[in-house]
């Protein structure tokens, strides 16, 4: 499946034994051997680091095929937004397009 910038997707992920369904809007393409933290340090236009929470991504390796950031909006407990999104680095391979988007 292809996907493009701006496209709405979800996937679902675990830890600590809980599944957990992502939603979340493509914001940026990731060449295949490209390491991730590479790409942020050296291309600030494409992802401004003061807009986003950077802490789920994992830094210091690359993906052999083209792969994809993600930015997906928080909530608090109390149900408020969180004012920055967090960027995810999903497997290509989990991704789906949110239906009716």
């Amino acid at each position: 499946m292809w996907f493009n910038i701006g496209d709405q997707v979800t996937w679902k992920s675990g830890a600590n034994g809980t599944m957990r369904t992502k939603v979340g809007t493509i914001i940026v393409r990731v060449p295949p051997n490209i390491s991730i933290g590479r790409m942020i340090d050296t291309h600030d236009d494409l992802v401004n680091k003061l807009n986003y929470d950077l802490s789920a991504l994992v830094y210091g390796y690359d993906r052999p095929a083209e792969s994809f950031l993600v930015a997906v909006s928080m909530v608090t407990a109390t149900g408020r937004l969180k004012h920055r999104q967090k960027l995810y680095w999903p497997r290509v391979s989990l991704l789906r397009k949110c239906l009716g988007v």
